[in-house]
């Protein structure tokens, strides 16, 4: 059967151009989940009329992908083919001249045995395995061998349209970016087999470390459940809980700590919402940090200690928002209690400096081990710098455990509540990605 080809373009704007036949079609929608419908049904059209199938390439926010539209409206997902590299064609030799014969000496009684060439590398044996070897560790040794669970059919994407479109006729796998989603996902998912704290750090203020904080415990709260705090620790006034929902109090931390006797028992856990801020679907908690204007004494190296030790009983996570100074008690008990450090920075010449700076301070402090499980976490700027943030990758590639890339989000830079809904899909799937490396390190 004949084929005919065509192409589409798709913006985040939800306005399309399809290439067809010679000529441009404008198509507009009200976002790229229904551009992606209306480029499709397009397609669908087109393939029935003519009764030939239709061959479209697709370019859209996500990626590109190649279709092929039968007449029926039937749907196929076109692989796209992977290119050998070329081999050389070997350079033409002259004719070599042969050999004398090599001389035969009389054969021995007992053959040496033939030498091992360099093509032929020695394979040493697995050692076997050993009860010993299984010892305490049956169970999880079982659980090693089952092959991971088939991943259902894509629900996001093209495929995922595709899916939909075909009314549950087709099942296309899900593409690269669904699949990392999903990975991330279970990430967030698995289990811990204690409570575990994480801090967000940088010596510098403004690169995100409020906000990362914040969304890391939204993404949490929304993926894995609830037993999740996310604590300002800021050594002066923070805003994380500015930038948190409300409740029906303004106390911080400094007033828990006044209190603290009180929850030496978990019979005393309900009375924690007098003193923290539940943030509703997002399914975590805000502790608000001191108030620098208050006549109350800031936090010292004990409070904090006292204070993380009885969280920590109502808390399966903490999530530490921290200040800009690396000698102050607070910093340094967030620092040792943490499990897991965060580094902040934008992609702005000074806030990677001074994460670097972080780094050497940490180093300097005996900390070297929990620098190599950190994660970076590098924010965009309204204004984008390609060849900075390359720099910032390739430094931090090579001292922390994951860098992580978040996109700038105009709700996020406006610097008020953050309200989950308002975010760009692109900010909630990068903290995904974030939150998931988070874990994967705890």
């Amino acid at each position: 059967m004949a084929t005919t080809a065509a192409s589409a373009t798709i913006r985040e704007d939800g306005t399309a151009e399809v290439e067809y036949a010679g000529s441009t079609v404008d198509l507009s929608a009200g976002d790229v989940t229904d551009a992606r419908h209306k480029v499709l049904s397009f397609a669908r059209e087109k393939a029935a009329d003519t009764a030939e199938n239709l061959h479209i390439t697709i370019a859209d926010p996500t990626g590109e992908w190649a279709l092929r539209v039968l007449p029926s409206g039937d749907v196929e997902e076109v692989p796209t083919p992977v290119e050998e590299p070329a081999r050389a064609l070997p350079e033409k030799k002259e004719a070599a001249q042969p050999a004398p014969a090599p001389k035969v000496e009389p054969a021995a009684a007992t053959s040496a045995p033939e030498p091992i060439t360099a093509s032929e590398p020695v394979q040493e044996a697995a050692p076997p395995v050993t009860r010993r070897d299984l010892r305490g560790r049956a169970a999880e040794a079982f659980s090693e061998t089952k092959k991971e669970s088939p991943t259902g059919p894509a629900e996001l994407g093209w495929q995922g349209a595709v899916n939909r479109a075909s009314g549950g006729a087709l099942k296309l796998a899900p593409g690269p970016a669904e699949t990392r989603i999903r990975q991330s996902r279970r990430s967030i998912q698995r289990g811990l087999n204690e409570h575990k704290t994480v801090a967000f750090i940088n010596l510098k203020g403004g690169v995100g470390k409020t906000s990362s904080t914040y969304l890391t415990g939204a993404t949490y709260g929304r993926v894995r459940g609830g037993s999740v705090l996310a604590w300002d620790d800021n050594e002066n006034k923070g805003t994380l809980g500015d930038r948190s929902m409300q409740a029906n109090h303004d106390h911080t931390a400094i007033d828990l700590l006044e209190q603290i006797a009180t929850f030496d028992q978990h019979s005393h856990s309900e009375d924690l919402v007098n003193f923290v801020r539940p943030q509703g679907e997002n399914h975590f908690d805000v502790l608000a940090s001191q108030n620098k204007g208050s006549s109350k004494s800031a936090i010292d190296g004990e409070g904090f200690t006292k204070l993380h030790a009885t969280l920590r009983r109502f808390y399966r996570l903490i999530l530490v928002d921290t200040g800009n100074a690396s000698n102050a008690d607070t910093w340094q008990g967030a620092v040792a209690a943490a499990d897991v450090l965060v580094i902040c920075t934008l992609n702005k010449e000074d806030a990677a400096k001074t994460a670097a700076a972080t780094i050497d301070t940490l180093e300097e402090q005996g900390y070297g081990d929990k620098v190599a499980n950190a994660v970076v976490v590098i924010s965009e700027p309204q204004t984008p710098n390609p060849e900075r943030k390359e720099r910032i990758k390739a430094l931090f590639g090579e001292l922390v455990r994951e860098v992580v890339e978040v996109p700038f989000d105009k709700h996020l830079d406006e610097g008020e509540e953050i309200e989950w809904h308002n975010l760009s899909p692109q900010t909630q799937e990068a903290f995904l990605h974030v939150t998931a490396a988070i874990t994967d390190g705890l």
